[in-house]
């Protein structure tokens, strides 16, 4: 299955977020921000990225914009509460937006396609 790096700075969405990521087969890496999350992910891209737009520690939106200038072929998926904030992260390049609260399970459904060639490889 694919590697996923899930970052959100809520401890109910990470744990619910790992907890179905892991439980559908993937390696999962959590982060409560976005600082120390990018450094990890460009020594070691993942197949996906999951990530909050709003953290205390680095946002999600310079999260995306590094990950596109460092990791064109990294997918992203970002998740908020705020459409607005969706909106600006689908123009700096995330694949897919997500607006909470949603169902773990309507996640995994989503990703399916962006983790497909991983799957099969």
């Amino acid at each position: 299955m694919a590697r996923i790096v899930l970052i959100d700075d809520d401890p109910f969405v990470r744990e619910d977020l790992h907890n179905a990521l892991t439980g559908a087969g993937h390696d999962v890496v959590v982060h409560s921000g976005g600082n120390a999350a990018i450094k990890a992910i460009v020594a070691d891209p993942p197949h996906l990225i999951i990530t909050d737009i709003v953290m205390e520690d680095g946002e999600g939106m310079d999260l995306i914009t590094k990950t596109r200038e460092r990791c064109p072929d990294v997918g992203v998926i970002a998740i908020s509460s705020n459409q607005k904030y969706l909106q600006y992260a689908a123009a700096l390049g995330a694949l897919l937006t997500m607006r909470k609260p949603f169902n773990p399970q309507e996640l995994l459904g989503k990703i399916a396609p962006l983790i497909e060639p991983v799957e099969s490889a």
